[in-house]
């Protein structure tokens, strides 16, 4: 049996929220908002920039878009064009949809995979074959309350590891979210 899906209209995913930075009646900014509310997008323009994933601002004929989230600390600013507009919402609104996804701790598959985070050194293989040493966790989970927070010291490596006590076969992603430009990136995939 083989099943074909389409998709018919774009998915609209969770909010994105935008606070316009100047006058918002100025005519520059009213144009921008009515170029973006024509996007197939969930937007909303909130009246604080601590409400919003995005400032906008319009400078030299150049739309500027700061990321300002005071919870991690970003303070990153992005130049764009009305030309390049709509593929910047779009890159802005999967980077915002992955990175507020949770999975519900409380699900059944949640219960059954224990996930632990670790600084890596220098250990010994409890194996007596395996000679020198290997990379194996060096200090305490790091992973604690839903919530991995660390700050990374250059030159160390890090590792994940995932215990799977249920029925079903996991295939996990690893991915990199970087707010530096709104990129994500796929660190592991399981093959």
């Amino acid at each position: 049996m083989v099943f074909t899906v389409f998709q018919g209209k774009p998915g609209l995913g969770s909010t994105i929220r935008f606070y316009l930075s100047a006058d918002p009646n100025s005519p520059c900014l009213i144009s921008l908002r009515d170029d973006i509310r024509r996007l197939p997008h969930n937007i909303e323009f909130v009246n604080s920039p601590d409400d919003a994933h995005l400032e906008l601002s319009v400078r030299d004929n150049q739309i500027v878009a700061s990321v300002r989230d005071s919870v991690y600390g970003f303070d990153h600013k992005f130049p764009t064009t009305r030309h390049n507009l709509t593929s910047f919402v779009e890159k802005a609104g999967c980077f915002y949809r992955e990175h507020g996804r949770h999975t519900s701790i409380d699900s059944e598959l949640a219960k059954n995979v224990i996930l632990e985070f670790y600084k890596l050194g220098a250990t010994r293989s409890k194996f007596e074959d395996i000679p020198g040493c290997q990379l194996g966790a060096s200090g305490p989970n790091l992973y604690s309350g839903d919530t991995i927070n660390f700050i990374v010291e250059e030159g160390s490596f890090y590792g994940v590891k995932l215990t799977n006590l249920s029925c079903r076969d996991l295939y996990p992603t690893l991915f990199y979210l970087d707010n530096s430009d709104l990129s994500i990136s796929n660190v592991y995939r399981f093959h």
